[in-house]
């Protein structure tokens, strides 16, 4: 990087797509890049520009891949299926974006729980973490109608860990929009033994009817998805040793047969995710150890 300032660059392009740079940045190290760049340097433009190989991913590479990514996205999906959509978020930082990102949607959006007691469906969709979820589920039961169907959305978290925390759960189940949840045609379905199987029924046919392709799987550590692509994900990690990470997407889109590269995933997902999966999915066995 010290050459770099030898050479008198003024733009620096730090991209994937070609396989110039590992696209493997935190927060944090590209805050660390941006103060080496400007300060240290003198560099003034910086595009840090993760490129995916399909447009329709675009607008989510945008924004940061989280929970409230999450909430947006499945909002703006039912919205466009016609449903009636109450969106709550109780920060107010986060609710003006929301304003901002939806204000083309129909959906209502407040930080009220009353708004609660006459939906049909209510999805949870705060961070991967057990206390926070169980909070604010049981928050949800207290406003909720007595037939309503209450569904956390977990990529992680097992569905038995979190049902004890719901008033009626009979009428609780899992679900798990992939990302970016308002594009990706998946969503997983996840039941307990105390989940009805009416109930289970009916979250599946909302979801097909909302042009979604529900998948029913057993409440198991990271469920279908992640349990097969986390493994493969950490082998392309590990790959790092002698490939760069445009051959290794190139390899695995044009001879595996994906869409997305798994370091375009990677970039996606974040880090920070797929590590936290990762960790959880070790239970299984060294097999499904993470590269971090």
């Amino acid at each position: 990087l010290l050459r770099l300032k030898d050479l008198n660059f003024k733009l620096i392009i730090v991209t994937n797509q070609s396989g110039i740079s590992r696209g493997l940045y935190t927060k944090d190290q590209m805050n660390a890049y941006h103060d080496f760049f400007q300060q240290e340097c003198k560099i003034s433009l910086m595009i840090f520009y993760y490129a995916p190989t399909y447009p329709e991913v675009l607008e989510s590479l945008s924004r940061k891949p989280d929970s409230l990514m999450f909430e947006r996205a499945i909002s703006k999906h039912y919205s466009n299926q016609g449903h009636e959509v109450v969106l709550i978020e109780k920060n107010p930082s986060q609710r003006e974006i929301a304003l901002s990102e939806l204000r083309q949607q129909k959906v209502t959006i407040s930080d009220d729980l009353n708004l609660l007691r006459d939906r049909d469906f209510i999805i949870e969709a705060v961070f991967e973490d057990l206390t926070a979820k169980k909070l604010i589920l049981k928050q949800i039961s207290d406003f909720a109608k007595d037939d309503a169907l209450i569904a956390t959305n977990t990529s992680s978290l097992l569905i038995k860990d979190l049902i004890g925390a719901v008033t009626i759960p009979s009428r609780f189940i899992g679900v798990h929009y992939n990302n970016p949840a308002d594009f990706n045609p998946i969503v997983e379905i996840i039941r307990d033994e105390q989940t009805d199987s009416g109930a289970a029924k009916g979250v599946a046919e909302w979801v097909e009817k909302s042009g979604k392709y529900p998948v029913l799987c057993s409440d198991t550590p990271c469920f279908i998805l992640n349990r097969q692509s986390l493994p493969f994900i950490n082998e392309a990690a590990r790959c790092l040793n002698f490939a760069s990470p445009g051959e290794i997407d190139f390899v695995a889109k044009q001879k595996v047969g994906v869409k997305m590269g798994p370091f375009e995933v990677m970039n996606l997902v974040g880090l920070d995710v797929i590590n936290f999966l990762s960790r959880i999915l070790e239970i299984l066995g060294e097999g499904y150890a993470s590269s971090a």
